[in-house]
């Protein structure tokens, strides 16, 4: 795997968790607003901490490529280990098969929402 594969992974990465972070804070609004229960809202923050987990080791691997060349000299055993483990435990299909997993359901339960929504309106 290149840098540039890395990069262009680490990007694919980050929009979805700008995504996810999107989802959360309309989740938040609708706990605050008494529409999701507490149980739900616990699942919903154990799924994000999934997905957050998964962007903040890609970050600090893109964090380890992009050190300056100094510090890379005077470091470089220690950081190569580093890079090393972080990816030996972080497979590429894993953790977007897990952001993709952790996504649907959230796509799933927003949808739910909205229908229910969209059900309460036809009562009304």
């Amino acid at each position: 795997m290149s840098y540039l594969d890395v990069k262009k992974y680490y990007l694919d990465v980050h929009q979805q968790y700008v995504e996810m972070t999107n989802y959360m804070e309309d989740f938040e609004k609708r706990f605050k607003n008494g529409e999701i229960s507490e149980e739900q809202a616990e699942d919903i923050r154990d799924n994000y901490e999934v997905l957050k987990a998964n962007y903040d080791r890609l970050s600090y691997i893109m964090y380890l490529f992009e050190l300056p060349k100094s510090t890379k000299h005077k470091q470089t055993s220690v950081l190569l280990k580093d890079k090393m483990y972080v990816l030996a435990h972080a497979g590429k299909e894993v953790v977007v098969d897990e952001n993709t997993d952790v996504l649907k359901a959230f796509e799933s339960f927003q949808r739910h929402l909205k229908e229910k929504e969209n059900r309460e309106k036809w009562v009304r």
